[in-house]
């Protein structure tokens, strides 16, 4: 077990990122991360934009998220995407499938631009299939069935059950 000191992780990784580096940090968890928060909103999300495009700080945070798991309660559970998502200047990654995250992990390391890369728990002990497809990065969505009545928009572990939900549905006459 590493010490928690996220503060230092991200200021670490500001410094990185600012001599010219694309550093990838792993935060234990994404509940710890409160420490750290001030960081990322106020340094590395605002470098490019208080420096006129002269500095980037293009970091990457992988923290595990979610829940779905047992123990851990309220620690160790939280999904905190929609936090994140608010600070201009952060992108955020959810994959919902190994595919998924090899290709924003790709197209993240691409970016010069700070990264949030949440990776849900649930989903890091399950086995998939080879993806079939070419991966698709940052702004783009993959439509995982199609239909004609409902429309759901998930990530992360929410696409599993969205496609649960999708199949129930089906069986009803819903497209």
């Amino acid at each position: 077990n590493s010490p928690l000191d996220e503060a230092t992780i991200v200021g670490a990784a500001a410094g990185l990122a600012i001599s010219g580096l694309k550093p990838i940090f792993e935060i234990q968890f994404v509940d710890f991360f409160g420490t750290a928060y001030n960081q990322l909103a106020n340094q590395l999300a605002t470098l490019r934009w208080r420096s006129a495009g002269a500095w980037r700080c293009p970091a990457i945070f992988i923290m595990p998220c979610g829940g779905y798991l047992p123990a851990g309660g309220p620690w160790h559970s939280q999904s905190s995407e929609a936090l994140f998502a608010h600070i201009p200047g952060v992108l955020v990654a959810c994959p919902s499938t190994p595919h998924d995250a090899v290709a924003l992990l790709d197209a993240a390391c691409q970016l010069n631009d700070p990264v949030i890369f949440l990776l849900p728990k649930h989903l890091l002990r399950r086995k998939f299939p080879a993806p079939s497809a070419a991966p698709q990065g940052f702004g783009v969505a993959s439509v995982r069935r199609e239909g004609e009545d409902v429309t759901i928009v998930s990530w992360g572990n929410g696409v599993e059950v969205s496609l649960a939900a999708a199949a129930e549905l089906n069986e009803q006459g819903v497209s």
